[in-house]
């Protein structure tokens, strides 16, 4: 929401060329005010993701914000209402929990579910707890009460309207299930263009692994090809494993053979029935 003059562009681009589109955007809101929330029609806006680590000065403080005589945190809760009500875009509030503010999360669903009561029971509005990758059970054994907090959160979070997203509560880690759902190099129709304009198969590579810019298009067309051959330690990784779905889902040449190779729900599904 920096540049939304980018977004115009795109947006018209599309339109002109009759190209039909959908978009999605993952905000911390603080910038849609009223002149922008009055633009997410004509972007065929369909979803909006809100992070929120906390309130009130808990949400401040993580934030960060530069606007010292602004309160951010109230700000963001009037422009996600002004999204509810002005828009048809359907709205998702990601609650990342960490070892910081773990003991604040109970109070941040109980101040959400009555702040947007009115939507809680329809579509527009759903509400998540989701861990940041950086907790560890190494991290929580000594946090007095950790523990007894997750299963209080769990209890409130164990309602239609607002769910524990991706989060084993019963294993000895508090973190989720899954490194990746889907990968976006994995389609083969995916682009991520970085804010230098570099373009890349997924967002999680190294320098090597850029094959081109928006400006020159497409410079290294043999980056692709590695990244499409599927072959190496990565293929071991899976046979020694047992993978049930090798080889419809195989790795890249490129991925990290540490990663969890999951690339969609369905896939897990298959995986866990086959191991049983």
């Amino acid at each position: 929401l920096l540049n939304q003059t980018v977004i115009d562009y795109i947006v018209d681009r599309l339109n002109e060329l009759e190209i039909s589109f959908y978009s999605t955007i993952i905000s911390n809101s603080y910038l849609l005010n009223e002149n922008t929330v009055n633009k997410l029609e004509k972007w065929n806006l369909k979803t909006l993701q809100v992070t929120i680590d906390g309130i009130g000065d808990e949400y401040n403080k993580v934030k960060n914000y530069i606007y010292s005589d602004v309160d951010a945190f109230m700000t963001v809760i009037e422009n996600i209402h002004n999204v509810l009500e002005k828009t048809s875009v359907n709205v998702n509030i990601r609650l990342n929990v960490s070892n910081e503010n773990i003991f604040h999360m109970y109070d941040t669903i109980e101040y959400l579910k009555d702040e947007f009561k009115d939507y809680l029971h329809t579509k527009k509005l759903y509400i998540y707890v989701a861990p940041i990758f950086e907790i560890r059970n190494n991290e929580t054994n000594g946090i007095n009460g950790y523990w007894e907090e997750i299963e209080r959160i769990k209890q409130i979070a164990n309602v239609p309207e607002v769910s524990m997203c991706d989060i084993e509560l019963n294993s000895e880690t508090f973190k989720r299930k899954q490194i990746n759902k889907s990968c976006l190099a994995f389609n083969g129709k995916s682009v991520v263009i970085l804010p230098n304009g570099d373009l890349a198969p997924c967002e999680h590579v190294k320098k090597e692994d850029i094959y081109g810019n928006v400006e020159d298009g497409f410079i290294n067309i043999d980056v692709v090809r590695k990244w499409y051959t599927f072959d190496g330690p990565q293929i071991d990784f899976c046979k020694n494993n047992n993978c049930p779905l090798q080889p419809i889902c195989p790795r890249f040449f490129n991925c990290d053979e540490n990663l969890i190779c999951n690339n969609n729900t369905t896939n897990l599904k298959r995986i866990k029935k086959a191991q049983e």
